[in-house]
């Protein structure tokens, strides 16, 4: 009776499962689902949130994004888990455990997902690091606490170069690495004193 009355049904308990970011090779671990939670918004927040910390921000989520939800006993390799999803999706096939998610998204408690399930992302999902290289100058946001390495190059003797432009505008010169210093002051001097680069003309 004292259990009956005073142990919470497990259904409204919290589930802790892992997001599998396949394209970006990322797992996101200890996910806490709430039963009320609409799983795929779900996934989607703590995905862009977990890439953010991670410096390389989700920018796009195709339409043809799929979600499958492997329970605890069907979690396998990475190259097992594609080869079922794509014998899912484009042979019909059907796997003991495994569940390509409704892009309408039903509730967590409504799916039963169980604890130690693993939520797979399968698509071409875009984030910072798959758009081409763009200039600090063009990237920079007034009022943000961003930080920038810049660098000088020893063929060219330009100062205030950054990342971008270092990888793309003067690729294999040679160079110093000077600090990374942050926010506004950077702008400014960037913007006063470097020589632009072809990345520069490029973004403005």
């Amino acid at each position: 009776m004292y259990l009956t009355t005073y142990i919470p049904n497990l259904e409204v308990l919290p589930v802790k499962t892992s997001i599998n970011f396949m394209d970006k090779d990322t797992k996101i671990s200890d996910v806490l689902l709430n039963p009320k939670d609409n799983v795929i918004q779900r996934i989607r927040a703590t995905t862009e949130a977990a890439m953010k910390a991670r410096s390389n921000p989700v920018v796009k989520w195709p339409d043809d994004a799929v979600f499958v939800l492997f329970g605890p006993f069907a979690k396998c390799s990475q190259c097992e888990m594609e080869q079922k999803i794509m014998d899912i999706l484009y042979n019909g096939k059907e796997y003991s455990d495994v569940t390509v998610l409704s892009p309408k998204s039903d509730r967590v408690l409504q799916l039963n997902i169980k604890p130690g399930s693993e939520i797979a992302i399968y698509g071409n999902v875009k984030c910072e690091s798959d758009l081409p290289k763009r200039c600090f100058v063009e990237c920079f946001k007034n009022g943000e606490q961003q930080k920038c390495d810049y660098f000088l190059c020893k063929q060219c003797g330009f100062q205030w170069i950054c990342r971008s432009c270092m990888e793309v505008c003067h690729k294999g010169n040679g160079f110093l690495i000077c600090t990374h210093i942050f926010l506004f002051y950077l702008y400014v001097l960037y913007r006063r004193f470097c020589n632009p680069c072809f990345l520069t003309f490029i973004s403005l």
